[in-house]
């Protein structure tokens, strides 16, 4: 499978804010962190475009998936999205790739 790009809703330093608020969680569940930052590494590598601050607008298509449509404007060929909204982070679909 060829992935068009891993998308996350919220820019680097909010992120990165939200991280530092949960501090005692994020060393509790550093070995999670330290997947999820492997994860990305692996995606940069396989030239997965991985990127923040990119909220998704819309999903097009005409009896499937074609493409998506952020807020931005910019549309992205694709024919499967997966979301996940609220949950923890899971890098087990990355893995599976």
């Amino acid at each position: 499978a060829e992935v068009a790009g891993v998308l996350f809703a919220q820019p680097v330093p909010e992120m990165l804010k939200r991280l530092a608020a949960h501090a005692t969680a994020t060393r509790a569940g550093g070995a999670s962190l330290g997947m999820a930052i492997a994860a990305l590494v692996r995606l940069r590598k396989a030239r997965v475009p991985v990127r923040f601050d990119a909220r998704l607008l819309a999903i097009h298509g005409d009896g499937g998936v074609e493409g998506v449509e952020l807020e931005s404007g910019e549309r992205i060929a694709c024919d499967t999205v997966g979301l996940c909204f609220g949950f923890a982070p899971q890098a087990d679909l990355v893995r599976a790739a």
